[in-house]
């Protein structure tokens, strides 16, 4: 089974929220103008294979309003074997940010039921599936001091919980703690490479862009077993 896809005739993806069909080895270049930030997809596309491409994806019946997407979605499909690889990446300038990461986050997790709505015609086929960033600058220190912040946070308000009434402290327990609890679940999970959609653990894939001229570059070899 073949998708309905647009052929990309020239080598740059620019048309968004449209799936492109790759039916033999090339390379795909896929920008973020306002921050010059470029991903070179080259794509290995053996017999019986073909690939998909598409940049802020997300299927026509869904409402954009309310919908995020991650700026690159890809498929490596192989039918004559029932098998197929597919990647789900962002791309930003960095990522160290608490805003920054739950948004990737979101967006990653979104991204999966978009895809989710190709993969659900081909549910005999095997998949390995990426999830992950591309990014000039990760910040992993930033991260974790965000990290000991909340830590820091969290004990000073059960500390003060445990003073207050049994009623007020019930009270407390219930809302305070909770998302602050969440948050630092959310970021120590980021930082061991790991995200959560629908109780499940999911690895996440960072990939660290290079000043290349006027871009930062960064060249991913897509391909099916």
């Amino acid at each position: 089974m073949k998708f309905k896809c647009k052929y990309l005739k020239s080598d740059k993806l620019t048309e968004t929220g449209t799936l492109y069909q790759i039916l033999k080895s090339r390379e795909i270049i896929i920008d973020v103008e306002k921050t010059k930030d470029r991903v070179i997809v080259r794509y290995i596309v053996r017999d019986g294979q073909y690939g998909i491409c598409g940049s802020e994806y997300k299927p026509s019946f869904i409402d954009g309003e309310g919908a995020k997407k991650v700026d690159i979605l890809i498929l490596v499909i192989d039918e004559n074997n029932k098998k197929f690889s597919s990647w789900l990446l962002d791309i930003k300038q960095s990522v160290g940010g608490e805003d920054v990461i739950f948004h990737l986050l979101e967006q990653l997790q979104d991204s999966v039921k978009h895809k989710e709505a190709l993969a659900v015609y081909m549910d005999d086929f095997i998949e390995e599936q990426h999830l992950g960033f591309v990014t000039r600058d990760l910040q992993i220190e930033r991260i974790k001091e965000t990290v000991e912040k909340k830590e820091r946070k969290l004990k000073e308000i059960e500390k003060s919980i445990i003073e207050m009434s049994p009623i007020i402290r019930n009270k407390m327990a219930a809302t305070s703690n909770t998302k602050l609890r969440k948050e630092i679940e959310t970021l120590s999970m980021f930082l061991d490479k790991k995200m959560k959609i629908r109780n499940q653990i999911y690895p996440i894939e960072s990939y660290i862009s290079e000043k290349q001229g006027e871009y930062f570059v960064y060249n991913l070899q897509v391909q099916c077993g």
